[in-house]
């Protein structure tokens, strides 16, 4: 197991697998609508190395990422479409493999590596549909590391390895530092 996400009152949870120890399929999307009693696989997710899931408040809108796709489900995992990919030649390489969304689960924010060793942040408020590259520093010394959304999504945090955790009350338009530098993990 790579993730768990959970719907606001807890009762909808979902996990995801991405493979056995030697990245190979088959992976699993596996949900639970009475508070993790019982599981579902979901047979129509497609099988990719799944590392991180998020999930809408109710937890009917469900997105999952991979190194390379991001795909969406907008009736608690049954079926998935792929979204629209941000335009960038990117890959998420651990730790580099977050996504957030807002309660709604439109407002999506996901944190990729491009190739050259950067890492940027971008914003889609329409389920994936579109991408917004955020503001957020893209040098090859700041590798994103986590992200976290406030309920509408105007609110950003991220963590840096190494770096400070930057936090955006904009949608990612501006970015403010805690100056305080570390190998933050998560947010």
């Amino acid at each position: 197991w790579t993730s768990v996400a959970s719907s606001a009152d807890g009762s909808r949870l979902v996990a995801v697998a991405g493979s056995d120890n030697h990245f190979n399929p088959p992976s699993s999307v596996c949900t639970s609508t009475n508070l993790g009693i019982s599981w579902t696989l979901q047979t129509n997710a497609p099988n990719k190395f799944w590392t991180t899931v998020a999930s809408s408040s109710d937890g009917n809108k469900l997105m999952i990422f991979t190194a390379v796709n991001i795909c969406v489900s907008t009736n608690s995992g049954v079926n998935w479409v792929q979204a629209n990919n941000p335009p960038e030649n990117w890959y998420a390489s651990a730790p580099s493999k977050e996504i957030t969304c807002s309660t709604d689960g439109a407002g999506l924010a996901v944190i990729l590596h491009g190739y050259d060793n950067s890492s940027s942040i971008y914003i889609s408020m329409n389920l994936g549909s579109t991408w917004t590259k955020t503001s957020a520093p893209t040098s090859t010394n700041v590798f994103w590391s986590s992200i976290a959304s406030s309920a509408d999504g105007s609110k950003l945090m991220a963590s840096a390895i190494p770096g400070p955790i930057y936090v955006s009350s904009d949608f990612g338009l501006t970015w403010k530092s805690n100056d305080v530098s570390s190998s933050w993990t998560a947010v």
